[in-house]
Parts: C-alpha cells; sequence; structure tokens
C-alpha cells in the first residue's frame, strides 16, 4: 500500500517520486506520485538534483513527468506507473534508519531530540533522509501517522524555532505579501531545532 509521504524510486534508479495521496491506486497501473529529484551525477543530494524546486500546484504541472487526468475528481495528477517502481520506501524505514545510526550526528540527534519527547509510536521520517540522499544542510521531514497521533504530536511539540527562511521562501514562491504568510505560519509544523530545519506532516 502506498501513503502519502513514501518514496518512489524508478528501476534505473534515475528519479525519485514522492507519493502525494493515500488513494490506493496500484490495481489501476499506476500511483500518484510527483517526479522531485532526477540523478545527474552532480546533484548535490549525491548526485541526485532537484526537479521540482518549490512546492505548490502553480510549480507543480510545469514538472516533466506523466499527468494523468481523473474525471472523477476533474483534475490530472502526476503519476508514476507501477511498471516503472523499482523501490517503494515508507518513512518508518526512514526512522529505523535513524535509530540504527545509518544517518550523520546532527540529523539523528534532531531527530532523536524529537522522538524523546513524542515517542516513535506512529512516526516516521521522510524526504533525503529516507531516500539517502541527505547533504550537511538537509532537513528533517518528520511523518505522524493516524489523525489522534498527529493531534498528540501537535500539542507535545514546543521547541521549535521560527523558520525565518520559509516565509520569506513562501512568500515569494505564492506572492504573498509576508504578513498573510505570517498568519498562516505555524512553527509547530515547520520550525528550526539545533540550527536544522523541521518539517512536521501528518498522513492519516
Amino acid at each position: 500500500n502506498f501513503l502519502d509521504k513514501d518514496l518512489i524510486f524508478d528501476k534505473e534508479r534515475e528519479n525519485i517520486f514522492h507519493v502525494i495521496t493515500n488513494y490506493d491506486t496500484r490495481n489501476f497501473g499506476f500511483v500518484f506520485a510527483m517526479l522531485k529529484y532526477k540523478r545527474d551525477g552532480k546533484g548535490l543530494w549525491r548526485g541526485y538534483n532537484r526537479v521540482l524546486k518549490n512546492y505548490g500546484v502553480h510549480n507543480l504541472v510545469k514538472n516533466p513527468q506523466n499527468f494523468m487526468y481523473q474525471p472523477c475528481l476533474d483534475a490530472s495528477f502526476p503519476v508514476v506507473y507501477t511498471s516503472q517502481i523499482g523501490l517503494h520506501l515508507t518513512p518508518e524505514d526512514g526512522l529505523d534508519k535513524v535509530m540504527k545510526g545509518k544517518v550523520n550526528e546532527d540529523l539523528t540527534n534532531v531527530v532523536l531530540s524529537i522522538v524523546d519527547k513524542i515517542g516513535t509510536k506512529g512516526v516516521g521520517v521522510g524526504g533525503s533522509i529516507l531516500a539517502g540522499t541527505y547533504h550537511s544542510k538537509s532537513d528533517v521531514d518528520l511523518i505522524i501517522y493516524g489523525k489522534d497521533r498527529s493531534l498528540d504530536v501537535y500539542y507535545q511539540l514546543n521547541e521549535l524555532g521560527t523558520d525565518n527562511e520559509w516565509i520569506e521562501e513562501t512568500s515569494r514562491n505564492y506572492e504573498l505579501p509576508v504578513d498573510q504568510v505570517l498568519y498562516l505560519y505555524d512553527r509547530k509544523r515547520r520550525g528550526i531545532l539545533n540550527g536544522v530545519k523541521v518539517s512536521v506532516n501528518f498522513v492519516d
């Protein structure tokens, strides 16, 4: 089963896709997933370069990948065909990698500091840590599973500092005034801990 925030490598390990919904469409021969990284041997992410440089539908629609129109939803979605899938990774795999000491010390310490407070139940680590493509300035993508567990973590996690860089980038990306971005910004969802950027994502 594919869930939001899972990762997919194609069979040639040339492309890395991020799953974007919980709709189980495998029986139809595809998975809703956006292409995020492509290997060129020179990229910052251990030989991969970021294709989707900024989030947002206005950027995603320009992504060089397959899109499929879904009449029931009256929208087109980025897809990867199941015949192309070579490796499927889940954020639980990412947390396991961290707990076994397979990730650099700075990122590991941030994750351990968080799970020391919230526990490991229903928790995963996604993004470049899960993919194994992280670098010295990578962030931590924390994934929390389940509505009740998400609420627990939301009210427990108070250690994150304000990520001013994200606020400025979001203002530019979406062409929004900074005061509107500040109104939408939630330090419990995105912040900084020990100099490392942290995002907290909920999957139900």
